[in-house]
């Protein structure tokens, strides 16, 4: 669980990982341009409550797939960041909200530094926090943190 400066809490991490009980809303992130369904996966997550590698994975609680390649940036970057806006307010409003990738760190690491700047901290700082809080491996690549600091000037970050 991150909680940040302004209080917002928000679930993240693998989404192969365990979770106690289930959010009321997910945000999460695969990396082949068509994520599709396999019969197998859907029997396999329902009875184990895991994610599997490839896209497979149906949530049975209200969730958001963007498309954005492993250790890369979002395919489409204003939809991302409304989604990640999106999310952050759902947070804030009292919603248990998730934010998983495969492996949890670079893209997720980047989705919670977005939110970082959406709670207040301020936009060089906001790698370094998620970073201290959440993970020392989140935001693994340049152009993700480049990518945060789009969204710092480009995305409704306040208000």
């Amino acid at each position: 669980m991150v909680t940040f400066p302004d209080g917002t809490r928000v679930q993240a991490g693998a989404l192969g990982g365990r979770r106690s009980e289930a959010p009321d809303f997910g945000l999460y992130v695969y990396g082949r341009p068509q994520r599709s369904p396999s019969r197998i996966g859907r029997v396999v997550n329902r009875l184990t409550g895991r994610a599997l590698h490839g896209g497979s994975w149906i949530t049975p609680w209200e969730a958001e797939w963007i498309h954005w390649p492993d250790f890369g940036v979002p395919a489409d970057d204003q939809a991302t960041a409304g989604s990640i806006v999106a999310a952050f307010r759902r947070a804030q409003s009292g919603e248990s909200v998730e934010v998983c990738c495969y492996g949890g760190k670079g893209r997720t690491g980047t989705i919670l530094s977005c939110m970082a700047l959406l709670a207040g901290v301020p936009s060089d700082q906001a790698v370094e926090w998620v970073r201290a809080n959440y993970s020392p491996k989140a935001v693994e690549r340049d152009g993700q943190r480049r990518w945060v600091e789009w969204f710092a000037a480009n995305a409704s970050t306040r208000g």
